[in-house]
């Protein structure tokens, strides 16, 4: 047993060297290639090193969190840099490129100095990046206990519960993360959530209130490349901004393309009053990361909204599958396709939804209240329809909320000690 407990260990380190490894090595080179596809052929083999790593931890906890990094923000934050988004990074050193890349978090800016650290807004960036993840751990501890002593509470309750835990885990762990990278290298960040409860529509939700920096991620991977390439094959060539990124746009003279894209901090659901409005992608400077700068273009064209929601439900598509791999990783089981089902019904949803507003655009819309009802029972049920069975059915439930009570009790015998 112990013989089999040092291998796991020796394996795990040996992939913890290959990470580092790859991870510097695109560090050193990457930015030396031409932007664009060279770069990406140079990053896909080190993408493969990057993946295997969360299959060999053997805790559920520690290994879904890394699927979530490695599976998922690693991978299409380094593709994303093969086009030069996050340019800055070779000037600020490993240690940042390592942090901005493997951890969920947008950089907003840097502008505070190592001088300012107690000022008021660094005293209120320590109270968002480890008060409030502290907080989302304790309500994340109260949950499991509720589920661990519900013995005969029924399915609804039981997975609200489960909902819960989702969405203090993220808040919790991945802000814990978050906060320490903040402090560590001095950054203003972008939340990861807005007040998901809130949220009015599946636009509303998907698209500025959960998980924003997937949101962000599936738009510059998924959304507008094939917004790009639908409304190209629609309009023809050089009517329609191109999805580059570059300092200064080019001239536009009617024929050649000019370099736009749509600004990265709206909704996949673009609002009509905001349809003729494109925005400039350039290079971080020193005090904000990703500035966006709004202009006019008046003879760019509007990207259909047929494209729009091709574009939008494939956003929905991919994050179904890329969902079945993570649980893939943390079950080691195969996949039953029941998420990709359920993001495939947000998808048509939230389509539908945008038709419908696009169709009777003078409707009378319902109270703020019961519009917020409406939407979270439609993701509650349709949680407890798709997303949550496979969770349980392969025990991943189970064994999170074991590890996560080992872990509480461990805390709570270290406090014990101390007091005596």
């Amino acid at each position: 047993m112990e013989q089999q407990q040092t291998t796991s260990y020796g394996q795990e380190l040996r992939l913890l060297g290959a990470f580092l490894f790859g991870l510097h090595a695109v560090y050193l080179v990457l930015p030396r290639l031409p932007r664009g596809l060279p770069r990406l052929a140079f990053l896909i083999p080190a993408l493969a090193i990057f993946v295997w790593v969360p299959f060999f931890v053997r805790l559920c906890v520690p290994r879904t969190v890394l699927a979530f990094l490695f599976l998922w923000i690693l991978p299409n934050k380094l593709i994303l840099r093969c086009w030069d988004i996050f340019a800055d990074y070779p000037a600020e050193g490993f240690l940042y490129f390592i942090v901005t890349s493997a951890l969920p978090l947008r950089v907003k800016g840097r502008s505070r100095r190592r001088s300012e650290v107690w000022t008021s807004a660094s005293l209120q960036t320590v109270r968002n990046s480890f008060f409030l993840p502290l907080f989302h751990i304790c309500a994340l501890l109260a949950t499991s206990s509720v589920l661990r002593h519900s013995g005969g509470t029924s399915r609804w309750l039981t997975h609200l519960l489960y909902c819960l835990v989702i969405y203090f885990s993220a808040e919790g762990l991945l802000g814990l993360l978050r906060g320490l990278a903040s402090l560590l290298l001095r950054l203003e960040l972008h939340p990861l959530f807005n007040n998901p409860f809130l949220s009015s529509s599946l636009s509303d939700f998907w698209g500025r209130r959960w998980n924003l920096l997937v949101s962000y991620m599936l738009r510059e991977t998924v959304y507008s490349p094939v917004l790009v390439g639908l409304s190209r094959q629609e309009t023809g060539h050089g009517t329609l901004a191109e999805m580059t990124y570059s300092k200064e746009p080019k001239a536009f003279d009617g024929n050649t393309e000019i370099h736009l894209l749509r600004n990265p901090d709206s909704s996949l659901d673009v609002p009509a009053s905001s349809e003729n409005k494109w925005v400039e992608q350039g290079v971080q400077s020193h005090n904000v990361a990703d500035s966006v700068k709004a202009i006019e273009c008046k003879n760019v064209s509007v990207p259909p909204l047929h494209a729009r929601a091709v574009a939008m439900f494939l956003s929905f598509l991919v994050s179904g599958l890329l969902h079945e791999l993570l649980l893939y990783c943390i079950s080691q089981r195969p996949p039953s396709w029941e998420m990709t089902c359920f993001f495939a019904v947000h998808g048509v949803a939230s389509v539908s939804e945008v038709f419908i507003r696009r169709k009777f655009p003078n409707r009378r819309r319902f109270p703020k209240p019961i519009a917020i009802l409406c939407t979270l029972a439609f993701v509650y049920f349709t949680s407890v329809w798709l997303f949550m069975p496979p969770f349980v059915r392969s025990g991943v439930t189970v064994q999170v909320l074991t590890e996560i009570h080992h872990a509480q009790k461990v805390i709570l015998d270290l406090f014990s000690k101390k007091r005596h």
